[in-house]
């Protein structure tokens, strides 16, 4: 019962003389900063039905040198065919 309990004690010391001398790379964390956050937050319109989507979430097309954003492929697929209706 003493040596478990002499055991204990032991791996216990070890653990708070590591904690205090190796410090962890656990402990690293990346920081965003506000003005990355707002870019992947930020609304955009979609041409087509006109609703508001995030950024992150958006279908993306570079139409006519245009960086356009779209709630789904259907819409930048039905936007596609009309202005290529409009075109003709």
């Amino acid at each position: 019962m003493r040596f478990i309990f002499l055991l204990i004690l032991l791996y216990l010391l070890y653990r708070f003389i590591r904690v205090l001398f190796y410090p962890s790379t656990k402990r690293n964390i990346d920081i965003i900063t506000p003005n990355e956050r707002l870019d992947e937050d930020e609304m955009v319109k979609d041409p087509y039905c006109e609703t508001y989507v995030p950024i992150r979430n958006s279908y993306s097309a570079n139409i006519n040198g245009e960086s356009l954003y779209f709630c789904s492929t259907e819409c930048l697929e039905k936007y596609k065919q009309e202005k290529a209706q409009i075109s003709k």
